[in-house]
């Protein structure tokens, strides 16, 4: 039998989730190795569930979402897991709001039902930022070349650049663009 003894003094150290635990510690945590829980209402450790077992808890629910094969725990946002993807994605589900491409091997929003496919195009690093897309909590923008990379990565990159970082190619009619961002330069420029 193993005993854990849990130090209350030293709680704050418990990471909440996942993505807590990476960003403080030198190795990332492996999601589907997870087997316990603590509950932060009786701070009993126990395994993983949708709800605390601890009688004293009466079945307290431990977030409004819980996927058990990817042990995520939510109660900020509607989650789905994949079963295609493997993993849990922000959103109201395959079918509602978001649809699984077997080519790209990804999930995409029903706007992009007609997307340009290329083959595992997410399971790559963003050509800005280099954080792997397909794993990121981030927004993602598909060009249309069929490339991606973050929103907020596009939002940066287009003040300046109208190709994609990867093949060359347009992102599309950018003259709206150019006219925004060259105002202030044709106000500011001596006669």
């Amino acid at each position: 039998m193993v005993m854990l003894h849990l130090d209350v003094s030293r709680l704050f150290e418990i990471p909440r989730s996942r993505f807590c635990h990476d960003k403080v510690s030198d190795h990332s945590m492996d999601r589907k190795l997870v087997t316990e829980m603590l509950c932060i209402r009786c701070l009993k450790v126990q395994p993983c569930g949708p709800i605390c077992t601890t009688p004293s808890c009466d079945g307290f629910p431990m977030a409004k979402h819980y996927c058990s094969i990817c042990k995520l725990f939510d109660d900020e946002r509607a989650v789905y897991h994949c079963p295609f993807c493997n993993l849990c994605r922000v959103g109201e589900g395959l079918g509602i709001d978001y649809f699984h491409c077997m080519t790209c091997n990804c999930c995409l929003g029903m706007k992009l039902v007609n997307h340009k496919c290329l083959e595992k195009s997410l399971e790559t690093n963003c050509p800005i930022c280099c954080e792997f897309l397909f794993t990121s909590s981030e927004a993602v923008r598909a060009l249309p070349c069929g490339h991606y990379m973050h929103s907020a990565c596009f939002q940066a990159y287009t003040c300046s650049h109208y190709t994609c970082p990867i093949c060359g190619k347009s992102l599309g009619d950018m003259a709206v663009s150019c006219t925004i961002n060259a105002a202030p330069a044709v106000l500011t420029t001596p006669v």
